[in-house]
C-alpha cells in the first residue's frame, strides 16, 4: 500500500479503505475539532495532562467508541491513576509486569533490581504507583478522607468558601459541615463525656467559565438556603481582583450568613486589615494539610477535586490545570480552623 496523509492532519495515514489514523500533539488547543473516532488510543496516559484527556473523551459522545490507555505507572494523581483505582468502573483493565513477560530474562532483571532504587524499579518493572516526594498532600491521607462517617447528627455551623475568577480561571463553591459528636469515652479527669470536632465537604461547585457575577451571587444565595442550621452559616469571600466589588452586591441580598472577607496575599502572619482578613496561600493550603494528617476532614468521591489535591506540590505551587476546587475548600477550612481549634486537634474534649 502507499503511504499517504489525509491531506488534513500532519500525522496521519488515510488507508484504501477510507479510515483514517490521526496522530495528535500533546496541546490541548491543537486537538479539538475532531468527532466520533472509533477508536482514541492514549499512550503513556500516565503522562499526558488531564486537560487532554478531557478534551479527548467528548469526541465520543456521538459514536460511544473504543478508549484505550496504556501506560507504565507514575505518581498516584491525573486521570490514568484516578481511573485505574476506582472501583466498579467499566474498563476492562489489564496489568502485565516484566516478570510475566517471557523475552525479559530473569537474571537481567534481577541486576536492575539491585542497581535501581526500589521505588523506581517497581514503578518501571512491577507496575506500582508511587507517591511523589514533592507532593504537598499524601495519597494516604487522601484516600483516608473517603473513610465512612460516624453517625452525625445536625451541623454545628456552616461554612462556605467562594474563590472567584471568570474568564481564565473558574469560579468555585464549597460548603463544609461543622460536625461535633460523642465518642462514646468518658474523659478521667473531668469525668465528662468526651466530644470530637470533624469537618465535612458537604459540597463543592465549579462554576463554569464565564459565568456572570450576579448569576454566581444567586448561586450563593440558593446555596444558603438549603442548610440544616438556620442562621449558623459563613460565607467566606477571596476579596482580591474583583472580590470587594463583588462582595459590596452580595451585602444587597439577603444571604442570611456572615460574611468574612478574605486577601490572599503572598507573604506575612495571618492579621486582619480593616476587616480583610490577609493570608497567604501557603497558610491556606498548611491549615489544610493539618485537617487532612489529622483525620479531620471528610470529603465526598469526587474526581476534579482528588486531581487537583494530587496536583500540588510542597512548594505550594500547583501542576494541574486549575487550583480553584481546593482553593475554594481552603478558605472555607480556614475559617472553620480558626474558629474551632479542636479540629486541628481530633482528641480535644
Amino acid at each position: 500500500m502507499p503511504k499517504r496523509g489525509d491531506g488534513i492532519n500532519r500525522i496521519s495515514l488515510e488507508l484504501p479503505n477510507g479510515s483514517r489514523i490521526v496522530g495528535l500533539p500533546h496541546t490541548e488547543a491543537n486537538i479539538r475539532g475532531l468527532s466520533a473516532p472509533s477508536l482514541i488510543l492514549i499512550d503513556e496516559a500516565a503522562a499526558v495532562h488531564d486537560c487532554i484527556y478531557y478534551a479527548l473523551e467528548p469526541m465520543q459522545a456521538t459514536n460511544d467508541g473504543a478508549l484505550w490507555l496504556l501506560s507504565t505507572p507514575r505518581e498516584k494523581r491525573g486521570f490514568f491513576y484516578n481511573e485505574w483505582i476506582t472501583p466498579g468502573s467499566d474498563w476492562h483493565k489489564i496489568r502485565a509486569t516484566a516478570l510475566e513477560c517471557p523475552r525479559i530474562l530473569k537474571p537481567w532483571l534481577d541486576r536492575r533490581a539491585r542497581r535501581m532504587p526500589k521505588a523506581v524499579f517497581e514503578q518501571e518493572f512491577l507496575c506500582v504507583f508511587r507517591s511523589s516526594q514533592h507532593s504537598l498532600f499524601q495519597d494516604e491521607d487522601l484516600q483516608a478522607t473517603r473513610r465512612p462517617l460516624p453517625a452525625l447528627d445536625r451541623p454545628v455551623r456552616v461554612y462556605l468558601g467562594l474563590d472567584l475568577g471568570q474568564r481564565a480561571d473558574h469560579s468555585a463553591l464549597a460548603v463544609l459541615y461543622l460536625h461535633q459528636f460523642f465518642t462514646g469515652r468518658i474523659d478521667p479527669g473531668n469525668r465528662a463525656r468526651e466530644v470530637q470536632h470533624i469537618l465535612q465537604l458537604k459540597t463543592i461547585t465549579q462554576i463554569p467559565l464565564g459565568t456572570p457575577y450576579p448569576d454566581i451571587a444567586q448561586m450563593v444565595r440558593h446555596a444558603l438556603q438549603h442548610f440544616e442550621v438556620e442562621g449558623k452559616a459563613t460565607l467566606i469571600v477571596d476579596a482580591g481582583g474583583p472580590g470587594l466589588p463583588f462582595i459590596d452586591f452580595l451585602r444587597t441580598l439577603p444571604l442570611n450568613a456572615s460574611l468574612i472577607k478574605l486577601n490572599i496575599t503572598g507573604s506575612g502572619a495571618p492579621r486582619n486589615n480593616n476587616g480583610i482578613y490577609q493570608v497567604t496561600r501557603a497558610q491556606l493550603l498548611t491549615n489544610l494539610k493539618l485537617l487532612l494528617e489529622n483525620r479531620s476532614l471528610y470529603l465526598p468521591d469526587e474526581d476534579l477535586l482528588l486531581t487537583e489535591l494530587r496536583g500540588l506540590q510542597a512548594s505550594f505551587h500547583s501542576e494541574a490545570d486549575h487550583d480553584d476546587l481546593v482553593m475554594a475548600l481552603s478558605l472555607a477550612a480556614w475559617e472553620a480552623a480558626k474558629n474551632w481549634q479542636a479540629v486541628l486537634c481530633p482528641k480535644a474534649a
